[in-house]
C-alpha cells in the first residue's frame, strides 16, 4: 500500500475530503482501495477528519442528490400540502373529507 500512499497526495485527498465533501469509500473506490485505509491516510496526512455530525449531514445530503430520489413524500392534489405517507388518491385527510362530501362517498352522511 506504500505505492498508493505516494499516488494520492495530501493536497488531492484533503480537497476530495473537505472541498468535494466525499466519503472515504467514494474516495477510496475512486483509488481502488477501502476507506479504512483512505481514513489511515487521513490520519497519516494530520488531516482532520469530520465528527459523526458532519458525517450525518453530508449523508442526508448525498442521499437527496441520489439519482431515484423524487423530492420526498408527494403533495396533495387538490391544497399541495406535503403528505405524510403514500396512498391511492393522493390527498391530505382534509381535501379526502371535502372530496367524499362532495361526491357524497361517506356512509356516516348517507345515513343520516
Amino acid at each position: 500500500m506504500i505505492i498508493l500512499k505516494n499516488r494520492i497526495t495530501k493536497e488531492q485527498l484533503y480537497d476530495l475530503y473537505w472541498n468535494k465533501e466525499l466519503p472515504t469509500v467514494k474516495i477510496g473506490k475512486m483509488f481502488q482501495c477501502s476507506g479504512r485505509w483512505i481514513r489511515y491516510l487521513l490520519d497519516e496526512y494530520n488531516i482532520l477528519r469530520r465528527n459523526s455530525s458532519e458525517a450525518k449531514n453530508l449523508s442526508k445530503k448525498v442521499e437527496k442528490a441520489h439519482h431515484n430520489y423524487k423530492g420526498g413524500f408527494p403533495l396533495c392534489v387538490d391544497c399541495g400540502k406535503q403528505l405524510s405517507h403514500y396512498n391511492k388518491d393522493a390527498r391530505c385527510k382534509k381535501c379526502r373529507f371535502i372530496m367524499e362530501y362532495k361526491l357524497g362517498n361517506n356512509r356516516m352522511w348517507r345515513l343520516s
